[in-house]
């Protein structure tokens, strides 16, 4: 019940500063724009100057492909190292504005004004991105586990008959993998908002809270982050039927199906919003009960 009821108070505070969200929106679409300008470009002067460009636009050529990497081998380091700098510009701005959005989401009395949510952004900036490093370092333990995991599948692998029976434990090695990936990503959101709610300096101090509050309520807590992945998957199956009915190759197809695209990004970003004032509002429900009533 409190999971559930974080839930839609979460998805209401959202809505509520609908400015934040169309702020994410146009944060997202604007360095996917910028992502894709270099491949454009490239892609359009390589088709400028091959006398096959109409053949390749009609239907899949393999080596067309395969000429296309041999002869824009230079261009395509370039643009490899172009959209590196972009993602490191991406994840720092996106750190940036994510404590801002914390603040205003973990306030309960009036909203914040737009004018004050730029400071609120800088003054939490650098404990977030010490928070990202802490996730990094968390991946890192992730990835000896996987190696151990592999190492032990090739080890039984000689003395498992069955194919089938090697596959499972494949995918469950994989599926643990995922499984400890999203409960490190959500200590992780834990970390921010204890360290937003009760403005801790130290980043440590936070996620020790975060550990010790998820692990005091596992079920409250595991069910809500459950129920918001389960909504990511339920858009991107929406997504997947969706692009399937507006195919074509004509304008409007193509129109269609890019503000189609449009509307599930839109609603994808709304719902990482969704994560943060939803765990923000069970935390603030656990903690104080009666105010909520």
């Amino acid at each position: 019940m409190k999971s559930m009821k974080s839930y839609t108070d979460g998805l209401t505070k959202v809505i509520q500063n609908k400015k934040y969200w169309l702020l994410f929106y146009a944060f997202n679409l604007m360095f996917a724009l910028i992502s894709a300008y270099p491949a454009h470009t490239l892609i359009s002067r390589y088709l400028n100057h091959s006398l096959r460009a109409e053949d390749i636009l009609r239907s899949f050529d393999f080596m067309a492909i395969v000429n296309f990497f041999r002869d824009n081998a230079s261009g395509l380091s370039v643009l490899v190292a172009s959209l590196f700098i972009v993602s490191l510009v991406y994840g720092v701005l996106y750190y940036f504005l994510m404590g801002g959005v914390y603040s205003v989401y973990g306030q309960k009395d009036a909203p914040t004004p737009f004018s004050d949510f730029w400071n609120l952004c800088s003054d939490y900036f650098l404990r977030f991105f010490r928070i990202f490093l802490l996730g990094a370092l968390l991946l890192l333990i992730l990835l000896p586990v996987y190696f151990l995991f592999m190492s032990v599948l090739r080890f039984l692998k000689p003395h498992i008959f069955n194919e089938i029976i090697s596959s499972l434990l494949r995918g469950g090695a994989l599926f643990l993998i995922g499984a400890l990936f999203l409960f490190f990503n959500m200590l992780l959101d834990y970390t921010k908002t204890f360290l937003v709610l009760d403005n801790h300096r130290s980043v440590l101090f936070s996620f020790a809270e975060a550990v010790r509050f998820v692990f005091r309520h596992p079920g409250s807590t595991l069910f809500l982050y459950g129920v918001l992945c389960l909504t990511g998957l339920f858009l991107m199956g929406v997504y997947w039927v969706g692009s399937h009915f507006l195919t074509g190759g004509n304008l409007v197809s193509i129109g269609a199906l890019f503000l189609f695209q449009q509307f599930i990004i839109f609603l994808k970003v709304g719902l990482r919003l969704q994560f943060f004032a939803s765990q923000i509002v069970l935390v603030n429900r656990i903690r104080s009960p009666f105010s909520y009533l």
